[in-house]
């Protein structure tokens, strides 16, 4: 984040008095320079159609604020604003509706002061946008603007320049003119349609990589029309924009496990975790899981080295596990156009009971043998 204390954080969505108070102390104990602290309503939504703010909150009770939240995203200038949701509760429904508008945290409303140091973690953030496109030309296709806007500023913020279309056949064309490396396609509406124009494109030598955006229900179905298909691979509709990097990534290195010990699998559900020795959780959200580790999407990430106490619920299991491990390695926020992941930290299991242990263990085992994963 800019060192500038001109540039304020904005709270969007309808707040009422207790909560906007309760968001001032908050933001000045993180930010006690800031010469404009906290705009909010209509000065908030007016500040954002001339300025950027050093971060923006959203209501997420006030249904209204999606619409705006989605208006900032649309901006190229404020792709890179770090965007909090204030949510009624920290669980999976409230992140991936906070993902969905293009958020990167969610806060629950009842623990404020845990905005404190995730507003403060953001003060030497990068958010200025990257001028080399070191990953070359992603186009994105959609007829659905708010899908076009978060999945384009998650591969925009990964380093690569985006181009959009409206429909399968604008999107063949745009890779084509512009040597594009990633193909996104929205094919929620007519995903047979989509995969036969991907698969015209193939004959026809377009070596771009695809990816094929699908409701989870039709996975089964089009699972095996894309084998033998080179570079070509599936993923959620439903699931947060940034699986899409995650799947395009796995395209790129050809999948397999080469050089891991195990293959990663796009796996979300919340996580608590603190520091050892710490008092208090903080909440997270998985991204990836393998046979000896995770993914936390946080942007609280503990250092590298650092021991950190984790809790979550394996795959495929009815109960909790907790588990220890070390911070193996982090991604702060901002764009980075070698990202692989959103920003959080990778954690290795190191201790647990070896009743937890074997829990996850088989979970994962359980979410590998119905993955599409080679």
């Amino acid at each position: 984040m800019s060192s500038e204390n001109q540039r304020p954080v904005v709270l969007i969505g309808r707040a009422n008095r207790a909560l906007l108070d309760s968001v001032s102390i908050a933001v000045r104990e993180a930010l006690p320079h800031l010469a404009l602290p906290l705009l909010s309503g209509a000065a908030a939504l007016a500040y954002l159609e001339a300025g950027e703010p050093c971060i923006a909150l959203v209501d997420g009770d006030d249904d209204g604020a999606e619409d705006s939240a989605l208006t900032l995203r649309r901006k190229p200038e404020h792709a890179s604003t770090p965007l909090i949701g204030l949510a009624s509760s920290a669980d999976e429904l409230s992140f991936s509706t906070n993902y969905g508008y293009g958020g990167d945290e969610v806060v629950p409303k009842s623990h404020l002061h845990r905005l404190i140091p995730r507003i403060r973690s953001l003060q030497n953030a990068s958010t200025a946008s990257l001028s080399m496109r070191q990953r070359g030309v992603a186009v994105v296709a959609s007829d659905d603007p708010r899908r076009r806007i978060v999945l384009g500023r998650t591969l925009h913020t990964a380093g690569y320049a985006i181009e959009f279309a409206g429909d399968a056949a604008e999107a063949v064309e745009s890779a084509q003119k512009n040597n594009a490396k990633l193909a996104v396609l929205d094919g929620t509406d007519d995903p047979a349609a989509a995969l036969a124009k991907i698969k015209r494109a193939r004959l026809a030598g377009l070596p771009s990589q695809w990816v094929l955006v699908v409701e989870p229900k039709r996975v089964p179905q089009l699972a095996p029309l894309i084998e033998g298909l080179p570079y070509v691979a599936l993923a959620d509709a439903f699931a947060p924009p940034e699986n899409v990097l995650f799947v395009a990534n796995e395209l790129a290195r050809g999948g397999g496990t080469e050089g891991r010990g195990s293959a990663r699998l796009l796996f979300g559900s919340t996580v608590h975790f603190r520091l050892a020795g710490r008092a208090e959780d903080e909440v997270g959200i998985t991204y990836n899981v393998s046979e000896t580790g995770m993914y936390v999407r946080t942007l609280l990430a503990p250092p590298a080295k650092e021991t950190v106490w984790l809790e979550l619920q394996p795959p495929r299991s009815d109960r909790r596990v907790r588990l220890e491990g070390v911070v193996q390695w982090r991604r702060p926020y901002g764009p980075n156009d070698q990202a692989t992941v959103p920003m959080g930290f990778g954690f290795e299991i190191s201790d647990g009971s070896a009743t937890d242990r074997q829990r996850f263990l088989d979970g994962y085992r359980a979410l590998r043998a119905s993955s599409l994963v080679p």
